[in-house]
């Protein structure tokens, strides 16, 4: 395992691209799951639609971590998860040569703050309780679009579509 502790200043203090932290929202029964890995510097969002039955590990890999690995190197460092399943075993630890996994430590809901943040947001969306598997993909990418055209504070009440255009342009 790579602690928290170990990962780059740059992705503690949002300073450059490319440092992402990571979360599971666990449906009804534990028998659905929607995964999200958010930008901790301008707070773009990927969701994936994780098919039920499948293995966490291999889901979150094949399904969203794929996704990232196509940003394009400007937009793929670090990510950042809690201790959970799908981050474990030790394979996960670098997603195709581009993307190291650091884990924060048990409990502390504060080192991955801009997580926190969205999963509550997302809670909006997928209220707790629900059978998340009912929402297919494109429903994910609909919410996904929709928090890109949120103006946040932190980014001086820009969009976090108008942030990640210049970088996916380039």
């Amino acid at each position: 395992m790579t602690l928290i502790a170990e990962r780059p200043p740059e992705a503690a203090d949002r300073a450059v691209h490319g440092h992402w932290e990571g979360d599971l929202a666990i449906g009804k029964d534990d028998k659905s799951t929607i995964c999200n890995v958010l930008s901790r510097k301008i707070g773009y969002l990927i969701l994936g639609h994780l098919t039920p039955g499948f293995n966490h590990v291999d889901a979150v890999h094949d399904g969203l971590i794929r996704k990232m690995v196509e940003l394009g190197d400007l937009l793929r460092g670090t990510s950042t998860w809690d201790q959970g399943v799908e981050i474990h075993p030790r394979r996960e630890a670098i997603i195709a040569g581009a993307l190291a996994i650091y884990l924060c430590d048990p409990h502390p809901l504060w080192q991955q703050p801009t997580n926190e943040n969205t999963n509550g947001l997302l809670r909006q969306y997928f209220p707790k309780g629900n059978d998340l598997s009912a929402y297919p993909q494109e429903d994910l990418d609909q919410v996904a679009w929709e928090m890109h055209d949120r103006p946040r504070q932190r980014l001086n009440y820009l969009k976090p579509n108008e942030m990640v255009e210049p970088i996916l342009l380039c």
